[in-house]
């Protein structure tokens, strides 16, 4: 079979059958057609303008001519958002119950903002209708790996026995008794530091409350 494309939005093909055709109703050609990739909302004909049919003897038949109408409707794109939500609805309820504060548990601020920033990036994927399924998946990624940066920035429990004798007492709160008011521009904060108990880079009421709070009755 030969293909002629000469002519804009015309085909000739020109095909032979070794063997011969019998019968009117016999298919002579089988012809498929396919949609190029990013065709949507359009429609089309396909005509058979000229078809002619040559016999072993010889003559030329003229074959029956016809057409055929293509339609192509949009294409919809299905995303699933379902680990979005449900990463967003997650997210949302560890920043809720969180406490900012320099206790053991609570968070620094500049954490949970930085966290709220995060989970509003993922709600602007999660309400853009136009988001690609490659987008909501690295808004996923994102999100998840935001949680676990926020949640290792608690502020852990922290040992009080800061002269190491096995129990919390009065000789432990006389040591950040002895460095209160100094703060990480003190000469001596290499040492002082031990008194610094909520790691807020300075020695105040907070940690002596702290060691108070723990030693025993």
């Amino acid at each position: 079979m030969a293909e002629d494309k000469d002519t804009l939005g015309e085909v000739r093909l020109i095909a032979a059958n070794i063997g011969g055709i019998s019968g009117a109703s016999t298919p002579s050609l089988d012809l498929t057609f396919k949609v190029k990739s990013g065709v949507q909302n359009t429609s089309g004909t396909i005509a058979v303008t000229r078809a002619e049919l040559g016999t072993s003897e010889g003559a030329v038949i003229q074959a029956k001519l016809d057409h055929k109408v293509i339609s192509v409707g949009s294409i919809d794109v299905s995303v699933d958002k379902t680990a979005l939500n449900a990463a967003i609805i997650n997210g949302q309820n560890l920043y809720d119950a969180a406490v900012v504060g320099t206790l053991p548990g609570q968070y620094p601020q500049a954490a949970k903002d930085a966290f709220g920033i995060a989970i509003n990036a993922a709600k602007s994927v999660k309400d853009n209708s136009g988001a690609t399924q490659s987008q909501v998946d690295n808004a996923v990624t994102d999100l998840l790996r935001a949680v676990n940066t926020f949640k290792s920035a608690v502020i852990k429990e922290v040992s009080a026995d800061l002269n190491n004798d096995g129990i919390v007492n009065v000789g432990d709160l006389a040591i950040v008794a002895y460095h209160y008011g100094k703060d990480s521009t003190s000469s001596d904060w290499a040492k002082a530091k031990i008194a610094d108990l909520n790691g807020d880079q300075k020695i105040d009421i907070t940690d002596l409350a702290y060691v108070a709070s723990k030693i025993a009755d």
